[in-house]
């Protein structure tokens, strides 16, 4: 990916009779190293265009590698490929359910996009919590529930101490000692 935007870089400068930066930012990438998170990163590129409010339905957007799924002889993916991704899932229809789930992953994205991805895992794990405790309101929470809570946050490993200890109303140092208590035990 360096070699293709500095290659097409060069190639706009040139046309264009200008000096410096065609993109805004380094490209990034990250390694696909289980079928588990090669399946959430392909629902996440195929649900970008609808997080992104460029379409509504992630099956109609024109640009979108989800057509290549549904065609029966795909131009850009490999047959084979295809039919593997889709026989893990049995049917096109699961696969496209499949889509629908949510996913606790984060992705490389934009810092803003990162961070509000971030928040959604969070609040998506409180909200999980709440649901198997059958804690309705917030003053359900025990003390104990909510340093259960705070240690679930904790291994997600996605924000501070303090922000784990603001959203679970604990006062930091406990959140400091229940990480190294987490830390012990994982070891």
């Amino acid at each position: 990916m360096k070699k293709i935007c500095v290659k097409y870089a060069m190639f706009y400068n040139k046309v264009q009779e200008r000096y410096g930066y065609v993109f805004q930012n380094r490209f990034r990438s990250e390694a696909i190293e289980n079928e588990k998170y090669l399946y959430g990163a392909l629902r996440y590129v195929h649900n970008n265009p609808v997080n992104a409010y460029i379409t509504n339905d992630f099956l109609t957007y024109k640009w979108s590698s989800i057509n290549e799924y549904m065609n029966e002889k795909p131009e850009i993916i490999c047959c084979k490929y295809k039919n593997d991704i889709l026989n893990s899932f049995g049917n096109i229809d699961e696969f496209i359910k499949f889509h629908s789930l949510y996913d606790n992953n984060i992705y490389i994205d934009t810092i803003e996009e990162e961070s509000v991805n971030i928040e959604k895992v969070i609040q998506n794990t409180i909200e999980q919590y709440a649901v198997k405790n059958n804690l309705l309101d917030a003053k359900d929470f025990t003390h104990a529930h909510k340093e259960r809570l705070a240690r679930i946050v904790i291994n997600l490993n996605l924000i501070t101490i303090n922000r784990i200890a603001e959203l679970c109303n604990l006062s930091s140092n406990r959140v400091k000692m229940l990480s190294k208590e987490n830390a012990k035990t994982s070891e």
